[in-house]
This record gives C-alpha cells, structure tokens and sequence, in this order.
C-alpha cells in the first residue's frame, strides 16, 4: 500500500508546503491544514493548488506528485532519441503522462533490472528503476508571470 499524503503551493511565499490535514464533506476537500496555518479554505486564502503524492519516486529518489512537471526518455522504435517533458496528471485511476494519444502510467515508465520466474506465471520484475525524473511543477512555473 502507498503512502496518502498532499502538498500545496502557497502563493503568497512563492513555496511549496506540507499538508497535515484535510477536511472532506461528502467525498469533497472542503478545507486543509499546512505546518503554518488552520483552515485554508477560508477567504483569500493562498493555499489553492492541492497536490497528491503519486506513491512512487523518480530516478534520483525525488517523490513524485500530481502536477510535477517531469523529462522522460523520447523512444522511437525501441531507440531513445533525447527526452521528453511532461506534466503528471491522473486519469482513469493512476497517475501518468499524456504521450500523443497514449496516456502512460508513471509505473510503466520504468527499466527492469532483475525478475524472477514464477510458475504459471512466468517472468515478475523484483527490481526497477525509474526513467523519470522531477524537474519542476506547474505552480513555481506560473509564479514568475
């Protein structure tokens, strides 16, 4: 099972920070807590772009979390050819890229380095690595202007 936790950016200090609570009505976030502050829901509050931890980490061990904006390998047939730039997103129950039409999941995205043979079931990863890396996120892209 993955570790549920959320970050948000606060606007006013340009940062990301660390939620400790959320508060849910009928399925629906209708306040949050951080480090520094209680009920950031209220009016005027700087605290908007809610962010949930994917469960998984990129190639340097960075966590990986919705809106990250992340570069992946480019592969035409089979080869890779330099990279790719991508904003994760959720969709259809996991979190992933938009490739083209192809919506890659972030667990996909990965190059097994040992497997182990199952009977009947054949071949399992038993270790992976992500080709992925963190390089940003779509809120400290939008503060400059």
């Amino acid at each position: 099972m993955r570790e549920i936790k959320f970050r948000a950016w606060d606007e006013k200090e340009n940062k990301m920070v660390q939620i400790t609570e959320l508060r849910m009505v009928d399925g629906n976030v209708v306040g949050f807590d951080t480090w520094f502050t209680q009920d950031s829901f209220a009016p005027g509050n700087p605290y908007q772009n809610l962010m949930q931890y994917t469960g998984l980490k990129d190639k340097n061990g960075v966590e990986g979390y919705h809106k990250d904006k992340i570069e992946t390998p480019r592969f035409v047939m089979g080869k890779e050819y330099g990279t790719e730039i991508h904003i994760v997103e959720y969709k259809d129950g996991c979190f992933g890229v938009q490739r083209g039409h192809d919506f890659v999941a972030l667990r996909e995205l990965v190059e097994i380095l040992e497997t182990e043979y199952i009977p009947n079931y054949g071949k399992k990863p038993t270790k992976t690595r992500s080709l992925w890396k963190v390089i940003g996120n779509i809120c400290e892209d939008q503060k400059g202007g």
